[in-house]
């Protein structure tokens, strides 16, 4: 059976006054820094595809364990738009729980550039650690077999000026 947790990477930007500016822009990622020395591999191409990490051999199931992201606007659709004090999507993350072995793959970490392209040229970089519980799967049940993903740093930020305000991008 094939589980999938679907997540929005949900930024907000705010200003420390009031002001009527949209920006917009577009947002990539790529998977860095994984934590292990088998059984995984990292393919990044978000700038026109997916960033993925997958990992392990298939035992029950014809597939692996995968997380991916998708920036929005990475392969050339419609970005993203954002005002003042809005939260605004950057990508999506897919995890694929599969039932597999060999492998000692415990994390990595997903680098996240947002490109600003209006009204201005600016480019932020986040990265967010996630880790991964891989669980045993002998119970039969897809909830208790189901392995947990949860991101270590779930609070971070990053400032600009336009305008002669400062502007503050937060996860």
């Amino acid at each position: 059976m094939k589980h999938h947790l679907i997540a929005a990477a949900i930024f907000g930007l705010s200003a420390g006054a009031a002001h009527a500016v949209t920006f917009s822009g577009t947002a990539q990622g790529s998977w860095v820094d994984p934590i292990g020395s088998f059984g995984f591999t990292i393919a990044n191409n978000d700038a026109g595809e997916t960033a993925d990490v997958d990992w392990g051999t298939p035992a029950t199931t014809n597939f692996n364990n995968l997380w991916r992201f998708d920036g929005v606007g990475s392969d050339g659709g419609p970005g993203w738009t954002a005002d003042a004090g809005n939260l605004f999507k950057v990508g999506d993350f897919t995890y694929r729980n599969g039932s597999v072995t060999g492998h000692d793959f415990d994390g990595a970490s997903l680098a996240v550039t947002l490109f600003i392209i209006n009204p201005l040229n600016v480019t932020e970089s986040f990265s967010f650690a996630f880790d991964v519980l891989n669980t045993p799967n002998v119970t039969g049940d897809p909830v208790l077999d189901g392995d947990i993903a949860s991101i270590a740093n779930i609070s971070t930020s990053a400032t600009f000026m336009y305008g002669g305000l400062d502007y503050t991008l937060e996860l």
